[in-house]
């Protein structure tokens, strides 16, 4: 039996494994990190809405190790027996597999640390007359040497220059022997191919995704037309149908380890099995490369480098034509067909892959000078072998930037052309390229340009304030301090990005800042996991926007000799490219740097700093043998709890159970939530706060909110009486539940929705929290702000409200739980986004005593973006300024909604019973909302002309049975007619305002009846108002014809005296009004 020990029980979470010491501590883990979002009304179902075309001879089908399909629904084989299924060999025990990962793996330990750490341990066992597995670091290492896992050996090969020499003395690199170091590619393919990690993460068969609207949607690299393409060229050879094609996403980036002693230098190439999805691409390899500046010298480093990289690719060439057998993560066994896919890299290493010459694009002909020039042929290697054989060398590189010394080693692989498999790279060329390198420099040259010195320097330190400025909020990096705009990281690039564009608003030229709202516009629709053709569509649209305001850095002078710069350029390949690959997210030099700090600079750390190569490869070996083998033991169940309690438990006759098979999930307060998508979300965190009172009076003024129970009372009478004919806000206080019972408060919120845009998972959902604090990291109080969805049929501003979250909590009144939070509303400035930025402008809304408007309970409506085709959510985190990007533009070529125009018009081909019925829809949606934010709809006038954009204002008569329409249908307000107004109009707009006053007190009468008939008589749109014994009639014609009303039509037989007390076209005698063409006009009695 095990000795006792008050550590050696443990519980272990099954979803992460994090380890817990106490059960009540596990409970917690589980609630606050994985408790599962309550289930939507309304999920969105992909299986039943997206549809599916799979390649129909590349279909992968399993088979035996002898290469024979096997039959429909054959399980997979039984795993091979292994001698002893719990076995640590070859350690002798999980102390000391973790003795060994805590000093290797995660500490990093050195020599002599290590030494030390076992030394001590020594020391404690003495007295027992034991002793440690390890006597030394050096038989620590041997034993990590001898794991038979995850070993795919570093072979070297030596390289040195053979053509001929100079008189003299020949320069030092035609001499000297160059190592190429590499692992076997075919074997490392083999064995990420089988690890169990890409089990439900791999797609063996290229396919076609179709969405709702039967439009093509790209994400995986199997999802894009290349992959089919080549399974089409493959399927011609009948003896590979029933295979799958393994595209090979390769890419390289150079990386710098130490800059004092200069030529550290490393080039490492990565390679990862394209038939992973994106989100769970992974890298391996390494490579070495120094840099000079002969000529002679760099035509030997690219001729090297073509053949460092073939001879790499060279195991797989055979299985490019031939089937082989692999074994895949899911258990079976399958034929192959390996291929060249996809090359990530930078624009200085794709002038290398391509061999073409510096400033011309790699992709294309276009010209130095004019890259973006339109109907540039694209560049295919069978169009460069052909220039070479019919020009000399000076011509093809003068002419068409090839270099004919140097041949891509994509030449010696089947269906390879480099110029096709170039990758699209976000990092390089959209967020530092374009963004940091071009565009950010660009405004500060033109201050210093139009400014001097002086003043620009003070304008870019306003510029910094602002963004130093911005409120904390997930997934939004704050600079408290400003940021030195020549210092930029990529990650900074990525969040200033976010602000950036409206730091320098009224700062640039608008058109300065319309050039950095389309590329916005560009850079978050690309970045999405999945892309849809209709995003493709806005992309391009976005694209052509930030082509044509750009010219204006040209005309300021920043831009003289025009705009022609190879990563910029690279932005016409993106849409092409994504028809061909998918997403960018999975193809984006990002992944390769992130690779160098585990691959190159963490190893060259750990090593000697002399002749650092063998010894960084070693460690890089290492690395992998324990990776492998920390999986296979955790896979077994062999690492749950603490080595203490597995121990405990292995003593008294108890055996590891392998842990449930759990989708990694990373929960924090910005990131990716795995699965499909479904409806938005949001929970309450777990535990609840303890420093507030729990009587709601007592908490009002805690908070300093006094009409928190009043609010209270009548969100639960809206909760109670199930769709009620009046609303909590409107109805008297007294007729509403009173409430007694406990508030308990809550500092933060979870929101789950779907924003393709941001850091989400593959069905492209996203999780934030949301907070509303009193103090924040003890420094200031943070009240977030949030969408509430109030319509999911509408895209963007027009489907949602925004408000600022002033308090969570929760009660339970006669036995039902309700979430809650307090909302200060942000309504938008004016009816459309800002023209400059694109961007809504919101304020607080205030109510009649100039308070701000507070209202209840967010979690009804899902207080989450549903993310629209272009939304810029990001920007909405400044509480007070900026919220969202609208969805729908009305310049250019850009298509305003179905519904309704640019400006909330019917594109100016409705009718005049459209005016009402848009008034009658958004009354709709306020009572939705709820009357009590003391929000009211406007009418606005409309113009004509019958096609999409109007050509007429309206006459003086039209704007009138404009504006009866819209009162007689609920509208408070109108909106006047654009300046200069015509005269018509104004004549119209004046004899209206006169009758305001005999108008007013019927229209804003508490104890008004109010009655609507529709076209109660022909075409004639009627209100009724009854104030006590007196009536008013509001009347419109709606047609181009006469009309007539007889007011006892609407107000009975007693109608009495009829007063006229408007009439524009209208005329009445006795009780007989009589309209001409359009005519309106309003009627006491």
């Amino acid at each position: 039996m095990a000795p006792s020990n008050s550590r050696a029980h443990s519980f272990t979470c099954p979803t992460c494994q994090q380890t817990c010491l106490t059960y009540r501590g596990l409970l917690c883990h589980i609630d606050s990190a994985h408790r599962p979002p309550e289930a939507p009304e309304n999920n969105i179902d992909e299986n039943d809405s997206y549809y599916y075309q799979h390649h129909p001879d590349l279909n992968a089908r399993p088979c035996d190790t002898n290469g024979n399909f096997l039959p429909p629904d054959t399980p997979p084989p039984p795993p091979p027996a292994v001698e002893e299924e719990n076995s640590w060999d070859p350690f002798d025990s999980r102390a000391d597999f973790n003795f060994a990962w805590f000093h290797f793996m995660k500490e990093q330990t050195s020599k002599a640390g290590i030494n030390t750490a076992l030394d001590i341990w020594a020391a404690s066992l003495l007295p027992f007359g034991a002793d440690t597995p390890w006597k030394n670091a050096d038989e620590l290492y041997s034993t990590i040497d001898a794991i038979q896992l995850g070993d795919a050996p570093w072979k070297t090969v030596k390289v040195r220059y053979t053509g001929p020499l100079p008189a003299g003395q020949p320069p030092k690199w035609m001499t000297e022997t160059y190592e190429f170091c590499f692992r076997n590619t075919r074997q490392v393919l083999h064995q990420q191919l089988a690890s169990p990690n890409f089990k439900s993460k791999t797609h063996y068969v290229p396919y076609r995704q179709f969405n709702p609207q039967k439009r093509r949607v790209y994400s995986n690299l199997m999802s894009g037309d290349w992959a089919w393409k080549q399974a089409d060229i493959i399927a011609e050879d009948p003896a590979t149908h029933g295979a799958f094609f393994l595209p090979v996403v390769s890419g390289s980036d150079k990386t710098t380890v130490s800059v004092g002693t200069g030529h550290q230098e490393y080039h490492p190439v990565y390679m990862s099995p394209g038939n992973i999805t994106n989100s769970a691409r992974r890298a391996h390899g390494n490579a070495r490369r120094k840099h000079r500046d002969s000529r002679d010298y760099q035509r030997f480093t690219r001729q090297l480098y073509h053949s460092c990289l073939a001879r790499l690719f060279q195991p797989l060439k055979a299985g490019m034509t031939v089937p082989e057998i692999v074994q895949c993560a899911d258990g079976y066994s399958r034929r192959v067909i390996y291929g060249l896919g996809p090359y990530i890299a930078d624009y200085p290493e794709q002038v290398w892959l391509a061999s073409v010459v510096q400033n011309w694009c790699p992709k294309c002909m276009a010209h130095p000078g004019r890259l973006d020039a339109e109907h540039a042929r694209r560049r295919t290697q069978e169009m460069t072998d052909l220039y070479i054989a019919s020009f000399d060398a000076a011509v093809v590189w003068k002419d068409f930037g090839i270099r004919s010394d140097v041949t891509p080693f994509t030449n010696e692989f089947p269906r390879a052309d480099i110029h096709e498999l170039l990758s699209p790279d976000l990092l390089h060329q959209v967020i530092k390229g374009t963004f940091k390198d071009h565009i950010v420099s660009w405004v500060n040259d033109y201050l210093y340009i139009t400014e001097g010195e002086a003043r620009a320097k003070a304008i870019i330190d306003d510029i910094d304030r602002r963004i130093s400025a911005v409120p904390s909020f997930p997934g939004l990096r704050r600079f408290p301090a400003g940021r030195d705009f020549h210092q930029w990281t990529g990650d900074d690039s990525k969040a200033l990005m976010k602000v950036y564009l409206t730091a320098i608003t009224g700062h640039v030229p608008d058109d300065m800042v319309r050039c950095l709202a389309a590329f916005l516009d560009f850079c978050y629709l690309v970045r999405r996991n999945a892309i849809t053709a209709d995003t493709l569509d806005q992309a391009s649209d976005a694209l052509a926007r930030f082509h044509l305001y750009r010219e204006v850095f040209v005309q300021a002078g920043v831009r003289p000799d025009g705009i022609s710069l190879p990563r910029q350029h690279s932005l016409k390949h993106y849409i092409h490219s994504i028809r061909l690959f998918g997403s960018p997210n999975g193809l984006c030099s990002s992944i390769t740097e992130s690779k160098h700090i585990k691959a190159v600079k963490e190893p060259w750390r750990r090593s000697s700093r002399f002749a650092a190569l063998s010894q960084m490869l070693r460690t890089n070996r290492r690395i992998d043998k324990m990776t492998a083998a920390h999986y296979a033991f955790q896979a077994k169940g062999m690492l749950a709890g603490t080595a203490l309690s597995y121990t405990a438990m292995i003593l008294e006759g108890g055996e590891p159970e392998p842990p449930p098979e759990i989708e990694d999930e990373d929960e924090d307060d910005y990131g990716a939530v795995i699965g499909p998508r479904v409806m938005s979300s949001v929970d309450l965190v777990a535990t609840a706060e303890r420093n507030y009172p729990k009587e709601i009076h007592a908490l009002a003024i805690h908070i300093n909110q006094p009409r928190l129970p009043e609010l209270v009372r009548r969100f639960l009478y809206d909760q109670i009486n199930d769709d009620p004919a009046t609303l909590g806000s409107e109805v008297a206080l007294d007729d509403c539940p009173t409430y007694n019972g406990n508030i308990r408060v809550f500092h933060s919120a979870i929101a789950r929705f779907y924003a393709p845009s941001e850091l989400c998972g593959a069905g492209g959902m996203h999780r934030e929290h949301i907070r509303s604090t009193p103090l924040w990291r003890g420094l200031y109080s943070r009240r977030d702000t949030v969408f509430v969805e109030t319509d999911g049929e509408q895209d963007g501003m027009l489907g949602m409200a925004i408000g600022r979250v002033h308090l969570f909590f929760s009660l339970s009144h006669e036995g039902t739980y309700y979430p809650c939070a307090l909302v200060q509303w942000l309504v938008p400035v004016g009816d459309t986004p800002d023209d400059v930025t694109g961007l809504w402008v919101v304020k607080r809304e205030l109510d009649g005593l100039r308070r701000p408007h507070l209202a209840k309970s967010i979690f009804d409506w899902v207080a989450a973006v549903r993310g629209s085709p272009a939304s810029m959510r990001v920007s909405a985190r400044q509480c007070a300024s900026v919220v969202a990007r609208q969805s729908r533009q009305c310049r250019g070529k850009n298509t305003v909604p179905a519904a309704f125009g640019c400006c909330g018009c019917d594109n100016c081909q409705g009718t005049f019973a459209d005016i009402s019925g848009r008034v009658d829809v958004f009354n709709e949606r306020l009572r939705a909302l709820g009357r009590g934010r003391g929000a009211s709809v406007w009418g606005v006038p409309q113009a004509f002309g019958g096609a999409e954009y109007w050509t007429r204002t309206p006459t003086g008569a039209e704007w009138a049975v404009q504006t009866v329409l819209a009162i007689n249908h609920g509208a408070t307000g109108i909106v006047p007619w654009t300046d200069p107004t015509p005269a018509d109009i104004k004549a119209a707009a004046s004899a209206f305002a006169r009758a305001l006053p005999a108008l007013v007190p019927f229209l804003f009468a508490a104890n008004a009846t109010v009655a609507v008939a529709r076209a109660a008589v022909g075409s004639v749109d009627v209100g009724v108002w009854v104030v006590g014994a007196r009536t008013l009639v509001l009347a419109a014609n709606v047609a181009y014809d006469g009309a007539t009303l007889d007011l006892r039509d609407v107000g009975g037989a007693g109608v009495g005296a009829v007063t006229l007390v408007f009439a524009s076209g209208a005329a009445v005698e006795g009780t007989l009004v009589t309209f001409g063409s359009v005519g309106s006009g309003a009627f006491v009695f």
